[in-house]
């Protein structure tokens, strides 16, 4: 990019126009190289048929009890930061180790790299002070994980729903 600034300058071609598109460019560019890869393959996952209906109950009453848990954890710990990154970071493991219907693994394994992209971009915005522009970069990530999970989990409970699972408010 700066070279390209250099080019145009030198050539008389700079404008605020192409400063504009120059602009534009280095932050399309950095964007995509902000990325924050999953951790966890749908292939990783234990998975079971869903006409076993003791393991489907299992695994909603598995999904309810690690938000619970974590819930009860942040009515404690606060809004720190550490806490929240690393309450992230354990449902994703927790997430991880139990078994999955196989006609959802692919959206299990969806919410369960959502939380870990969420508590990588809470580290990345921490590191704000050293690194501001990770930081920024770092807040659209957090941004759509946060907006996919009700998405997700909604697609979770349809399926537990179809398949004879009704939740009570």
């Amino acid at each position: 990019m700066l070279l390209r600034l250099a080019q145009l300058e030198q050539a008389g071609s700079f404008s605020p126009e192409t400063g504009d598109q120059l602009a534009q460019d280095l932050t399309s560019q950095a964007l995509q190289e902000v990325q924050i890869p999953n951790k966890y393959s749908p292939d990783i996952f234990l998975t079971f048929d869903s006409s076993d209906s003791k393991k489907l109950n299992e695994y909603t009453d598995k999904i309810i009890a690690i938000q619970y848990e974590e819930a009860l954890k942040a009515r404690t710990t606060g809004t720190d930061p550490e806490d929240l990154i690393a309450s992230f970071k354990n449902v994703a493991f927790q997430l991880s180790i139990i078994p999955v219907p196989k006609d959802i693994v692919s959206v299990h394994a969806k919410i369960t790299n959502n939380y870990y992209i969420a508590a990588e971009a809470l580290i990345n915005l921490n590191l704000a002070d050293k690194d501001p522009v990770l930081g920024l970069l770092s807040i659209p990530i957090y941004k759509r994980v946060s907006e996919e999970q009700p998405i997700l989990y909604k697609q979770v409970q349809n399926y537990l729903e179809t398949n004879g699972i009704i939740f009570n408010e």
